[in-house]
């Protein structure tokens, strides 16, 4: 199914909403551009002293509330424990999601000057995946870990981004615990095959008595 060309309108309208979205210069300034102000009759009533201008201009004046990302609390019960990411893998998961989101916006936004990797993946996401690459396996549990717009669109690359990289860096603590639960039930098997065997041979035992 192709997409429906934009027309010039809604090319204009993403494009001035994108510059304003991503300016670190006064955001006055594309939404003035936007409405034609420069052309306008200005207002005869100056702005009062302290007035706020946007969260670029005055970021003090624009509190942002802090929010705080803890990965386990919503993990299903079940689900196997995995040891924690080492600071080498941290730093490499974090490479490689720069060089996956630098990768995504040349793909497909080959013309949009304003669509950085950055802008389609912050420092602040990445800086949040990278500590729980162990528990991303999936796009779900991507959802639970990190709260990113991009997930439905762009979450299966990062999940494959991710098993791609843990393939160099194996969860030795797992391996040795998945071993040891084969060994157990291995072990188990052996002794129900050897209770099955003497029963067999239990009535073989009496008639040759």
């Amino acid at each position: 199914k192709t997409k429906k060309a934009m027309s010039a309108m809604e090319a204009r309208d993403r494009r001035f909403l994108l510059e304003y979205i991503v300016t670190t210069g006064c955001r006055r300034i594309p939404w003035n551009k936007f409405f034609g102000n420069a052309s306008k009759l200005a207002l005869p009533y100056p702005a009062p002293a302290g007035a706020r201008c946007c969260d670029n201009c005055t970021p003090d004046q624009f509190p942002v509330e802090t929010i705080h990302l803890s990965g386990g609390s919503n993990l299903k019960s079940g689900r196997r424990r995995r040891a924690k990411a080492s600071e080498e893998l941290v730093q490499e998961a974090k490479e490689v999601l720069g060089t996956l989101r630098d990768t995504i916006a040349h793909r497909d936004f080959p013309n949009g000057y304003i669509i950085t990797g950055k802008i389609l993946m912050s420092d602040q996401i990445v800086d949040a995946i990278a500590p729980r690459v162990r528990d991303i396996t999936s796009i779900e549990t991507l959802t639970e870990n990190v709260r990113w717009h991009w997930t439905p669109k762009y979450g299966g690359e990062v999940v494959n981004t991710i098993q791609n990289l843990l393939v160099r860096h194996p969860d030795l603590e797992l391996e040795a615990r998945e071993a040891e639960k084969r060994e157990r039930s291995f072990a188990a098997l052996q002794s129900l095959a050897q209770a099955d065997l003497r029963k067999k041979l239990d009535p073989l035992f009496d008639a040759c008595h």
